[in-house]
């Protein structure tokens, strides 16, 4: 009885370990994520600044370059010729950036942006076609999962973005900028 004993706890003991060094390393892959992806957008924004400055004197436009929203940067990358948005690797981008967020910030718009965009980021594939997807109705951002199939989805996302990016951008090839940035910089003038 002893043995059996020993050996029930044993087994549970090692399920337990198991499931804690699971959980760990889904937690170490979202902070890894969180993390390259922040950077990946703060040096988005640092390269658009650098070439700005190549055609704009104005700081004004450039802190407004840095309050902008994702959607605000997308467009204006497809003004200045980088258009993200036709990418093959938007989808794995953009989830990327979905998933970041309901990770920091829980229940939200990006939440209900994910289940209704990347459904399959957050429910499997029974519960999507279960019902009409009913199951994403009930999801949350506990139900955030992620494995190492996306995260290397997101980093090879974010490479394959740079090596599209031009190396350099004049404002001769700009055929016209967004309302935001000229509301920023009345100064600067497109053709």
């Amino acid at each position: 009885m002893v043995d059996f004993l020993t050996a029930v706890l044993t087994h549970e003991a090692g399920a337990g370990l198991y499931l804690s060094l699971c959980d760990m390393r889904e937690q170490v892959l979202f902070a890894m994520l969180v993390s390259i992806f922040h950077r990946w957008e703060k040096e988005l924004r640092d390269w658009l600044v650098r070439e700005m400055r190549h055609w704009i004197r104005d700081e004004t436009a450039f802190r407004r370059v840095w309050s902008s929203s994702f959607v605000e940067i997308l467009n204006l990358l497809k003004d200045i010729g980088l258009d993200v948005r036709s990418k093959p690797y938007f989808k794995a981008l953009d989830g990327c950036r979905l998933v970041v967020n309901v990770h920091k910030h829980g229940d939200g718009k990006s939440l209900d942006d994910l289940k209704r965009q990347y459904p399959e980021l957050i429910a499997s594939e029974g519960e999507i076609t279960e019902n009409s997807g009913a199951a994403l109705s009930w999801k949350d951002h506990s139900n955030l999962h992620i494995f190492a199939e996306q995260f290397e989805a997101g980093s090879d996302a974010i490479v394959q973005f740079w090596n599209d990016v031009p190396e350099c951008i004049t404002l001769g090839e700009i055929k016209k900028l967004p309302k935001w940035l000229l509301d920023a910089a009345p100064s600067i003038s497109v053709k």
